[in-house]
Protein backbone atom coordinates (compact mmCIF):
# COMPACT_ATOMS: atom_id res chain seq x y z
CA UNK A 1 0.00 0.00 0.00
CA UNK A 2 2.83 2.38 0.90
CA UNK A 3 4.60 1.52 -2.29
CA UNK A 4 1.46 2.34 -4.38
CA UNK A 5 1.07 5.67 -2.60
CA UNK A 6 4.70 6.54 -3.20
CA UNK A 7 4.30 5.63 -6.87
CA UNK A 8 1.31 7.87 -7.28
CA UNK A 9 3.06 10.70 -5.48
CA UNK A 10 6.02 10.40 -7.77
CA UNK A 11 3.79 10.41 -10.86
CA UNK A 12 2.09 13.62 -9.66
CA UNK A 13 5.44 15.22 -9.01
CA UNK A 14 6.70 14.19 -12.44
CA UNK A 15 3.77 16.00 -14.22
CA UNK A 16 4.36 19.51 -15.54
CA UNK A 17 3.46 22.27 -13.14
CA UNK A 18 1.20 24.14 -15.62
CA UNK A 19 -0.84 21.01 -16.46
CA UNK A 20 -1.39 20.31 -12.78
CA UNK A 21 -2.66 23.88 -12.26
CA UNK A 22 -5.05 23.64 -15.24
CA UNK A 23 -6.58 20.46 -13.90
CA UNK A 24 -7.22 22.08 -10.53
CA UNK A 25 -8.73 25.21 -12.17
CA UNK A 26 -11.09 23.11 -14.32
CA UNK A 27 -12.27 21.18 -11.30
CA UNK A 28 -12.99 24.46 -9.47
CA UNK A 29 -14.97 25.85 -12.43
CA UNK A 30 -17.09 22.69 -12.57
CA UNK A 31 -17.83 22.96 -8.86
CA UNK A 32 -18.84 26.67 -9.21
CA UNK A 33 -21.12 25.90 -12.19
CA UNK A 34 -22.82 23.12 -10.25
CA UNK A 35 -23.40 25.40 -7.26
CA UNK A 36 -24.86 28.16 -9.46
CA UNK A 37 -27.20 25.66 -11.11
CA UNK A 38 -28.42 24.49 -7.72
CA UNK A 39 -29.11 28.12 -6.67
CA UNK A 40 -31.14 28.77 -9.84
CA UNK A 41 -33.12 25.60 -9.35
CA UNK A 42 -34.00 26.61 -5.77
CA UNK A 43 -35.07 30.12 -6.94
CA UNK A 44 -37.22 28.66 -9.72
CA UNK A 45 -38.97 26.27 -7.32
CA UNK A 46 -39.61 29.15 -4.90
CA UNK A 47 -41.06 31.42 -7.63
CA UNK A 48 -43.25 28.61 -8.92
CA UNK A 49 -44.62 28.03 -5.43
CA UNK A 50 -45.43 31.74 -5.03
CA UNK A 51 -47.25 31.91 -8.39
CA UNK A 52 -49.26 28.80 -7.55
CA UNK A 53 -50.24 30.33 -4.19
CA UNK A 54 -51.33 33.59 -5.83
CA UNK A 55 -53.24 31.61 -8.41
CA UNK A 56 -55.15 29.76 -5.71
CA UNK A 57 -55.81 32.93 -3.71
CA UNK A 58 -57.12 34.93 -6.70
CA UNK A 59 -59.14 32.65 -8.99
CA UNK A 60 -61.01 34.01 -11.97
CA UNK A 61 -64.70 34.60 -11.34
CA UNK A 62 -66.98 32.07 -12.98
CA UNK A 63 -69.00 34.81 -14.67
CA UNK A 64 -65.90 36.31 -16.30
CA UNK A 65 -64.24 33.03 -17.31
CA UNK A 66 -64.52 31.85 -20.87
CA UNK A 67 -65.49 28.30 -21.76
CA UNK A 68 -62.52 25.97 -21.67
CA UNK A 69 -60.28 27.94 -19.31
CA UNK A 70 -60.68 25.51 -16.43
CA UNK A 71 -57.79 23.40 -15.18
CA UNK A 72 -57.71 19.88 -16.62
CA UNK A 73 -57.14 18.29 -13.21
CA UNK A 74 -60.22 19.61 -11.42
CA UNK A 75 -61.92 22.20 -13.54
CA UNK A 76 -60.41 25.04 -11.50
CA UNK A 77 -60.16 28.34 -13.39
CA UNK A 78 -56.73 29.44 -14.48
CA UNK A 79 -55.43 32.98 -14.04
CA UNK A 80 -57.08 35.65 -16.13
CA UNK A 81 -55.18 36.52 -19.28
CA UNK A 82 -54.32 40.09 -20.27
CA UNK A 83 -57.07 41.97 -22.08
CA UNK A 84 -59.85 39.95 -20.47
CA UNK A 85 -60.74 42.39 -17.69
CA UNK A 86 -64.43 42.37 -18.68
CA UNK A 87 -66.82 39.54 -19.47
CA UNK A 88 -67.20 38.64 -23.11
CA UNK A 89 -70.98 39.16 -22.97
CA UNK A 90 -70.56 42.69 -21.65
CA UNK A 91 -68.02 43.55 -24.32
CA UNK A 92 -70.31 42.09 -27.00
CA UNK A 93 -73.31 44.20 -25.94
CA UNK A 94 -71.46 47.50 -26.29
CA UNK A 95 -71.98 47.81 -30.07
CA UNK A 96 -75.64 46.90 -29.61
CA UNK A 97 -76.05 49.59 -26.95
CA UNK A 98 -74.39 52.16 -29.19
CA UNK A 99 -76.73 51.18 -32.03
CA UNK A 100 -79.79 51.59 -29.80
CA UNK A 101 -78.61 55.01 -28.63
CA UNK A 102 -78.04 56.09 -32.22
CA UNK A 103 -81.52 54.90 -33.17
CA UNK A 104 -83.13 56.88 -30.35
CA UNK A 105 -81.14 59.97 -31.37
CA UNK A 106 -82.35 59.65 -34.96
CA UNK A 107 -85.98 59.26 -33.84
CA UNK A 108 -85.77 62.26 -31.51
CA UNK A 109 -84.08 64.41 -34.14
CA UNK A 110 -86.68 63.64 -36.79
CA UNK A 111 -89.45 64.34 -34.29
CA UNK A 112 -88.02 67.75 -33.50
CA UNK A 113 -87.77 68.65 -37.20
CA UNK A 114 -91.30 67.49 -38.06
CA UNK A 115 -92.93 69.15 -35.08
CA UNK A 116 -91.05 72.37 -35.84
CA UNK A 117 -92.50 72.34 -39.35
CA UNK A 118 -96.02 71.50 -38.15
CA UNK A 119 -96.31 73.94 -35.24
CA UNK A 120 -93.78 76.56 -36.42
CA UNK A 121 -92.28 76.73 -32.96
CA UNK A 122 -89.03 75.85 -31.19
CA UNK A 123 -90.22 75.24 -27.64
CA UNK A 124 -93.20 73.04 -28.49
CA UNK A 125 -91.10 70.30 -30.20
CA UNK A 126 -88.52 70.37 -27.39
CA UNK A 127 -91.32 69.99 -24.84
CA UNK A 128 -92.86 67.11 -26.79
CA UNK A 129 -89.57 65.20 -27.07
CA UNK A 130 -88.75 65.78 -23.40
CA UNK A 131 -92.12 64.32 -22.43
CA UNK A 132 -91.52 61.29 -24.66
CA UNK A 133 -88.14 60.62 -23.05
CA UNK A 134 -89.76 60.92 -19.63
CA UNK A 135 -92.36 58.31 -20.58
CA UNK A 136 -89.68 55.94 -21.93
CA UNK A 137 -87.63 56.29 -18.74
CA UNK A 138 -90.66 55.61 -16.53
CA UNK A 139 -91.71 52.55 -18.51
CA UNK A 140 -88.25 50.96 -18.65
CA UNK A 141 -87.71 51.78 -14.99
CA UNK A 142 -90.85 49.88 -13.97
CA UNK A 143 -89.93 46.85 -16.09
CA UNK A 144 -86.42 46.69 -14.63
CA UNK A 145 -87.78 47.16 -11.11
CA UNK A 146 -90.26 44.30 -11.49
CA UNK A 147 -88.62 41.75 -13.80
CA UNK A 148 -84.93 42.34 -13.15
CA UNK A 149 -84.86 43.42 -9.51
CA UNK A 150 -87.62 41.04 -8.46
CA UNK A 151 -90.11 43.47 -6.91
CA UNK A 152 -93.86 42.72 -6.90
CA UNK A 153 -93.26 39.22 -8.25
CA UNK A 154 -96.41 37.93 -6.60
CA UNK A 155 -98.61 40.66 -8.05
CA UNK A 156 -97.43 40.14 -11.63
CA UNK A 157 -96.84 36.37 -11.26
CA UNK A 158 -93.14 36.51 -12.13
CA UNK A 159 -91.46 33.23 -11.19
CA UNK A 160 -87.80 34.25 -11.31
CA UNK A 161 -86.11 37.63 -11.64
CA UNK A 162 -83.75 38.03 -14.57
CA UNK A 163 -82.56 40.43 -17.28
CA UNK A 164 -85.14 41.86 -19.66
CA UNK A 165 -85.14 40.83 -23.29
CA UNK A 166 -82.79 42.75 -25.56
CA UNK A 167 -85.34 43.91 -28.16
CA UNK A 168 -87.77 45.36 -25.61
CA UNK A 169 -86.28 48.91 -25.62
CA UNK A 170 -86.40 49.05 -29.42
CA UNK A 171 -90.01 47.84 -29.51
CA UNK A 172 -91.01 50.21 -26.74
CA UNK A 173 -89.42 53.24 -28.40
CA UNK A 174 -91.10 52.53 -31.74
CA UNK A 175 -94.63 51.98 -30.45
CA UNK A 176 -94.65 54.50 -27.63
CA UNK A 177 -93.13 57.22 -29.80
CA UNK A 178 -95.94 56.93 -32.33
CA UNK A 179 -98.64 57.05 -29.67
CA UNK A 180 -97.00 59.92 -27.79
CA UNK A 181 -96.70 62.06 -30.90
CA UNK A 182 -100.33 61.31 -31.79
CA UNK A 183 -101.49 62.55 -28.40
CA UNK A 184 -99.24 65.60 -28.71
CA UNK A 185 -100.63 66.53 -32.11
CA UNK A 186 -104.22 66.00 -30.93
CA UNK A 187 -103.78 68.44 -28.06
CA UNK A 188 -101.40 71.05 -29.40
CA UNK A 189 -102.96 71.38 -32.85
CA UNK A 190 -106.21 72.54 -31.27
CA UNK A 191 -104.29 74.95 -29.08
CA UNK A 192 -102.44 76.26 -32.12
CA UNK A 193 -105.67 76.68 -34.07
CA UNK A 194 -107.32 78.70 -31.32
CA UNK A 195 -104.19 80.81 -30.79
CA UNK A 196 -104.00 81.71 -34.49
CA UNK A 197 -107.65 82.79 -34.44
CA UNK A 198 -107.75 84.68 -31.14
CA UNK A 199 -104.13 85.49 -30.29
CA UNK A 200 -104.80 84.64 -26.63
CA UNK A 201 -102.36 82.03 -25.40
CA UNK A 202 -104.03 81.10 -22.10
CA UNK A 203 -107.52 80.87 -23.57
CA UNK A 204 -106.24 78.77 -26.48
CA UNK A 205 -104.75 76.23 -24.03
CA UNK A 206 -108.07 75.94 -22.18
CA UNK A 207 -110.10 75.59 -25.36
CA UNK A 208 -107.75 73.11 -27.00
CA UNK A 209 -107.56 70.99 -23.87
CA UNK A 210 -111.35 70.90 -23.59
CA UNK A 211 -111.82 69.91 -27.23
CA UNK A 212 -109.05 67.26 -27.52
CA UNK A 213 -108.73 66.02 -23.94
CA UNK A 214 -111.61 63.56 -24.24
CA UNK A 215 -110.21 62.12 -27.47
CA UNK A 216 -106.78 61.53 -25.93
CA UNK A 217 -108.34 59.97 -22.82
CA UNK A 218 -110.47 57.51 -24.82
CA UNK A 219 -107.58 56.53 -27.09
CA UNK A 220 -105.25 55.99 -24.13
CA UNK A 221 -107.75 53.82 -22.26
CA UNK A 222 -108.21 51.61 -25.32
CA UNK A 223 -104.45 51.10 -25.78
CA UNK A 224 -103.86 50.47 -22.06
CA UNK A 225 -106.57 47.79 -22.11
CA UNK A 226 -105.04 46.11 -25.16
CA UNK A 227 -101.48 46.11 -23.83
CA UNK A 228 -102.59 45.23 -20.30
CA UNK A 229 -104.15 42.01 -21.58
CA UNK A 230 -100.65 40.73 -22.39
CA UNK A 231 -99.66 40.99 -18.73
CA UNK A 232 -101.86 37.97 -17.97
CA UNK A 233 -99.73 35.77 -20.25
CA UNK A 234 -97.51 33.17 -18.58
CA UNK A 235 -94.51 33.90 -20.80
CA UNK A 236 -92.27 36.43 -18.99
CA UNK A 237 -91.16 38.01 -22.28
CA UNK A 238 -94.75 38.70 -23.38
CA UNK A 239 -95.61 39.83 -19.87
CA UNK A 240 -92.75 42.34 -19.78
CA UNK A 241 -93.69 43.74 -23.20
CA UNK A 242 -97.33 44.18 -22.19
CA UNK A 243 -96.47 45.82 -18.87
CA UNK A 244 -93.95 48.23 -20.40
CA UNK A 245 -96.34 49.37 -23.15
CA UNK A 246 -99.36 49.65 -20.87
CA UNK A 247 -97.51 51.68 -18.26
CA UNK A 248 -95.79 53.75 -20.94
CA UNK A 249 -99.11 54.77 -22.48
CA UNK A 250 -100.55 55.45 -19.03
CA UNK A 251 -97.65 57.70 -18.06
CA UNK A 252 -97.47 59.49 -21.40
CA UNK A 253 -101.20 60.14 -21.84
CA UNK A 254 -102.30 61.05 -18.32
CA UNK A 255 -99.13 62.45 -16.73
CA UNK A 256 -97.22 64.00 -19.63
CA UNK A 257 -99.84 65.03 -22.22
CA UNK A 258 -102.87 65.69 -20.04
CA UNK A 259 -101.03 67.27 -17.10
CA UNK A 260 -97.56 68.57 -17.97
CA UNK A 261 -98.27 69.80 -21.50
CA UNK A 262 -101.14 72.20 -20.56
CA UNK A 263 -99.19 73.42 -17.53
CA UNK A 264 -96.04 74.16 -19.55
CA UNK A 265 -98.02 75.77 -22.38
CA UNK A 266 -99.81 78.04 -19.89
CA UNK A 267 -96.55 79.06 -18.24
CA UNK A 268 -94.90 79.81 -21.57
CA UNK A 269 -97.82 81.81 -22.93
CA UNK A 270 -97.10 83.43 -26.29
CA UNK A 271 -93.45 82.43 -26.05
CA UNK A 272 -94.52 78.84 -26.76
CA UNK A 273 -95.18 79.83 -30.40
CA UNK A 274 -91.98 81.83 -30.90
CA UNK A 275 -89.65 81.10 -33.79
CA UNK A 276 -86.60 83.04 -34.99
CA UNK A 277 -87.18 85.15 -38.09
CA UNK A 278 -84.44 83.48 -40.12
CA UNK A 279 -85.73 80.02 -39.28
CA UNK A 280 -89.29 81.09 -40.01
CA UNK A 281 -88.31 82.02 -43.57
CA UNK A 282 -86.64 78.64 -44.10
CA UNK A 283 -89.25 76.35 -42.58
CA UNK A 284 -92.12 75.55 -44.98
CA UNK A 285 -95.58 76.67 -43.95
CA UNK A 286 -97.72 73.55 -43.48
CA UNK A 287 -101.32 74.51 -42.78
CA UNK A 288 -102.56 71.52 -40.78
CA UNK A 289 -105.33 73.55 -39.12
CA UNK A 290 -106.86 74.58 -42.46
CA UNK A 291 -106.60 78.31 -41.76
CA UNK A 292 -105.89 79.16 -45.39
CA UNK A 293 -109.00 77.30 -46.52
CA UNK A 294 -111.09 78.97 -43.82
CA UNK A 295 -109.88 82.43 -44.85
CA UNK A 296 -110.62 81.64 -48.49
CA UNK A 297 -114.15 80.51 -47.66
CA UNK A 298 -114.80 83.58 -45.58
CA UNK A 299 -113.47 85.85 -48.35
CA UNK A 300 -115.62 84.24 -51.03
CA UNK A 301 -118.68 84.10 -48.79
Amino acid sequence: MSRACDHRRREAEQRPHGQHRDVLAGAGAVEEAGAAQQVRARAGRKQLGQSEGARVREPVALDDAEPGVGDERGGEPREQRAGEGQPRARRATRPRERGEHAGIAVVVGLAVILLTVVFRSILVPIKAVAGFLLSIAASLGLVVWVFQDGNLNGLFDVANAGPITSFLPVLLVGILFGLAMDYEVFLVSRMRENFVRSGKARQSVITGYGQSGRVVTAAAIIMISVFGAFVTDTDPVVKSIGLSLAFGVLADAFIVRMTLVPAVMTLLGKRAWWMPKRLERIVPDVDIEGEAVAHGLRATG
